[in-house]
């Protein structure tokens, strides 16, 4: 899925909270969705957006899950798991 064809991407009240628990800033979360490493879609047809966010000298892989009903992506949650090889993330 291409950003442009999106018109806005909103954020869940539980994405937030999760962002402010996790330390994940916005921008990080908007750039992912923007230029993913990787793109999947779900078995309940969300989307999982993959990129990939530091923490001192670790590298994480940013998953962010979102429902898109090609007008609005409405961000669901955000996490960043060191599990990298468990999601499949290319590296």
């Amino acid at each position: 899925m291409a950003m442009s064809a999106v018109r806005d991407v909103r954020f869940t009240d539980h994405a937030r909270a999760r962002m402010r628990e996790r330390a994940i800033a916005e921008h990080a979360v908007l750039d992912t969705i923007a230029r993913p490493a990787r793109t999947l879609v779900l078995a309940d047809g969300r989307l999982e957006f993959q990129g990939w966010v530091s923490r001192g000298d670790r590298r994480l892989l940013l998953r962010v899950i979102a429902d898109d009903d090609r007008t609005v992506l409405t961000v669901v949650t955000v996490l960043a798991t060191s599990k990298i090889a468990k999601y499949g993330a290319p590296t």
